[in-house]
């Protein structure tokens, strides 16, 4: 189960990623709801990583609004899981 659980580790924080850069951008969970066509309560859900499947679709179509590289989105969640393990060490 250890694969399993990392993969609900970086999910998380590419999650947390999403709901970072979104807030750098200072929009509101309602300006990107309504342009990405999700609603507000699932954005919400997918950013605090409650949900426990996201489509890829969703992730993806989120990275491009956002006008970030998928790749870096995901390499920014991977360091970010890296710096607070070793905070926690």
């Amino acid at each position: 189960m250890k694969n399993y659980s990392e993969s609900m580790e970086i999910y998380k924080y590419i999650c947390y990623e999403l709901r970072l850069i979104r807030k750098d951008k200072k929009l509101t969970l309602a300006d990107v709801s309504n342009d990405v066509d999700i609603s507000v309560p699932y954005l919400g859900t997918i950013e605090r990583a409650d949900k426990k499947t996201t489509g890829l679709m969703v992730i993806l179509n989120l990275a491009k609004y956002y006008d970030v590289d998928f790749k870096d989105l995901v390499r920014n969640a991977e360091l970010r899981m890296e710096i607070e393990k070793t905070l926690e060490e």
